[in-house]
């Protein structure tokens, strides 16, 4: 026998209907034996369930809410923590919840235009970066959807958040300046996402590496670390060339976009080789 149950969204498909009550609809009036709601009890229990779900959904909504409200114009006095916390609760027990999500992406937003450029101290924009990572992984769509000015581009295949980015960047203050100016991070994001070692990751997932990052220039034949040195610390050349060296022996050469050095979890590593500026004075990045 088909099942040929029509489901109240294609009935009335403006009206919105949450696809747990199209599946219940289905369940019930379906004319296999089968799949059908064996009574209406079940049935009951069912729609009870999706209104306990919804119920939660509306009580955490109205957490955040509150949570955003008695936020002051500082970051520095933003409990934006609870109220990242709270989003990420709720969408742990309804993780499609329109409106949930695109509260996620308007905190999103609204964390990221007050830490960058230079909007927090340096511990509080690394606790941001952390809760923007969160926000992302669970919203990302909704993030790019609710990004702030005029996002439409010519180029189909730019990464869409970097195009968010970018385009809050060519806006920035003349004053901005600093490592968490949008200009200096728009380009430390743009030459991670070149290097093949973070080429899986997707850009929001770069933004708290490029945070941690600092910028050192080295004079020629410049020593960056000897052989037998203890490190913690992977460097990404940026512009130049260096070499690494093992007694007198050059083994290779580094080039911009190459990564090397260990990063150590627990604990430093004893450096295997030489590595030093070749010969022309130039930049690299860690």
């Amino acid at each position: 026998m088909v099942d040929t149950v029509i489901l109240p969204s294609d009935r009335a498909p403006a009206a919105g209907v949450p696809g747990a009550l199209d599946q219940a609809c289905a369940s019930a009036l379906s004319k296999v034996r089968s799949l059908r709601t064996a009574s209406v009890t079940e049935l009951l229990s069912e729609v009870e369930a999706y209104l306990d779900d919804r119920r939660e959904a509306a009580r955490l909504r109205q957490i955040v809410a509150r949570a955003l409200e008695h936020s002051q114009d500082s970051l520095h006095q933003q409990n934006y923590g609870q109220a990242v916390s709270t989003l990420l609760e709720g969408l742990s027990s309804v993780p499609q919840d329109p409106s949930l999500l695109e509260q996620a992406a308007q905190v999103y937003w609204r964390v990221f235009t007050e830490v960058y450029p230079g909007g927090a101290t340096a511990d509080r924009a690394q606790e941001a970066s952390a809760w923007l990572a969160r926000l992302a992984a669970v919203s990302l769509a909704n993030v790019v959807a609710a990004a702030p000015q005029d996002l439409g581009s010519e180029d189909a295949h730019e990464d869409p958040w970097l195009h968010a980015v970018r385009r809050l960047a060519a806006g920035e203050r003349p004053e901005a300046s600093g490592p968490k100016g949008l200009v200096a991070l728009v380009r430390r994001l743009d030459r991670l996402a070149s290097v093949s070692l973070f080429e899986a990751m997707a850009s929001p997932e770069l933004l708290p590496i490029a945070e941690a990052c600092h910028e050192a220039t080295f004079a020629a034949q410049e020593v960056l670390f000897e052989a037998g040195d203890l490190g913690d610390t992977l460097y990404v050349v940026d512009s130049g060339q260096l070499e690494v060296v093992q007694g007198q022996t050059v083994l290779t050469k580094l080039e911009p976009g190459d990564a090397f050095g260990e990063v150590a979890v627990f604990g430093a590593h004893r450096r295997t080789a030489t590595v030093r500026e070749a010969k022309l004075r130039r930049q690299s990045q860690r």
